[in-house]
């Protein structure tokens, strides 16, 4: 009898989850919808040792450009972290993203080893700006009681994202090669989807502050009907 009342209980559980998920704020899909569509940018660094490859880096300074990247990570990340509590996360996501932006331009024009070790340099500088504060805005969104859920949700978003951008990535490569314009097709893919994702932040980052002007306006008038 117990373990047939436990069964009963297990599916107006798993409802009611499903129920709690569609109750999710607006903010945190609309948060989430940013963060999906900068992964599809994220692709594979293997793109990139590929550029370097294909401009005549030999193989042997090849690691030289994932130690820059992993270094700028390593070394940044919190001091980044320290900043977007003072200045605002969004404000430097704005940054991060167009740091890769730069980064996708400079992967798509230059054809020098000089240009390859600036744009890791320039991704590393963005991964360590952008990482953690993605994190960040994602969990001011989401209520206490739906934190499980709502990464769980987060975790198969992006990851589905970073495999649809890979693909992507690889296939425009692929094409931009056959026409013989080199390997840069995966580039052209990134900087669309981190231009995409930087004007849909710069949108909720807009709404934001007008909601807030908005609060403070409705403060004001209210302090001064009490006084």
């Amino acid at each position: 009898g117990a373990q047939g009342g436990g069964e009963e209980t297990m599916p107006r559980k798993f409802i009611s989850l499903l129920q709690g998920v569609r109750t999710l704020p607006m903010r945190f899909w609309q948060a989430l919808l940013i963060v999906c569509v900068l992964y599809l940018a994220r692709f594979s660094e293997s793109f990139m040792t590929i550029r370097a490859r294909s401009i005549g880096m030999s193989v042997s300074k090849l690691p030289l450009l994932l130690i820059i990247d992993q270094l700028m990570q390593s070394t940044l990340t919190y001091p980044m972290g320290a900043l977007a509590d003072i200045f605002g996360r969004k404000y430097l996501l704005l940054f991060g993203f167009g740091f890769l932006i730069c980064a996708n331009v400079i992967f798509m024009t230059s054809a020098s080893a000089i240009g390859m070790i600036s744009g890791y340099f320039l991704v590393g500088l963005h991964m360590s700006m952008t990482q953690c504060n993605l994190k960040a805005l994602l969990s001011t969104t989401i209520p206490n009681n739906m934190r499980g859920s709502a990464f769980s949700i987060v975790g198969l978003a992006t990851g589905s994202c970073l495999f649809l951008g890979n693909i992507m990535a690889g296939q425009l490569m692929d094409i931009t090669i056959s026409h013989g314009r080199g390997h840069i097709g995966a580039f052209i893919w990134g900087l669309v989807a981190t231009c995409l994702a930087t004007f849909a932040l710069i949108y909720l980052t807009f709404i934001d502050d007008c909601e807030e002007y908005v609060k403070r306006r409705a403060g004001k008038g209210v302090a001064g009907t009490g006084s």
